[in-house]
Parts: C-alpha cells; sequence; structure tokens
C-alpha cells in the first residue's frame, strides 16, 4: 500500500496542514490550524486515521446546553 502524501493546505476534517513538524521517535507530526485559528503539531496517523478532527473547539460547542 502506497504511503499517502501531505502537502502544505491539506485539510482534515477541520485541521489545515502548515507545515511538516520534525520527527519524533519515528512518528511524523504536521504543524495545523484549526478552524478556530488555534495552532497544534498534530500526529500524522491521527490525521489521516480522522481519530483527531480538531483542538476541542467543536466538541466543546456541541456539550454546550441552552438556558
Amino acid at each position: 500500500m502506497a504511503k499517502e502524501v501531505i502537502n502544505e493546505g491539506d485539510t482534515f476534517n477541520h485541521w489545515t496542514v502548515l507545515k511538516q513538524a520534525e520527527t519524533r521517535k519515528m512518528n511524523e507530526y504536521y504543524a495545523c490550524e484549526c478552524v478556530c485559528g488555534t495552532k497544534r503539531e498534530v500526529f500524522r496517523g491521527s490525521l489521516i486515521g480522522g481519530r483527531s478532527k480538531s483542538c476541542g473547539c467543536q466538541s466543546i460547542g456541541k456539550n454546550r446546553r441552552e438556558i
């Protein structure tokens, strides 16, 4: 199976890839920006596998109740 290529500007759910970050313990990370503006380094496997969808801002909005 071919390795999926991740490029700057690619989007994964609410993340946009800014650039490749340092590899840590043979794991690839990418500097990403969430739609809310938060910037984080995200594990490659979490982006491709869909396990990381946002910085958490999207789940916070879902859990709020209107009073």
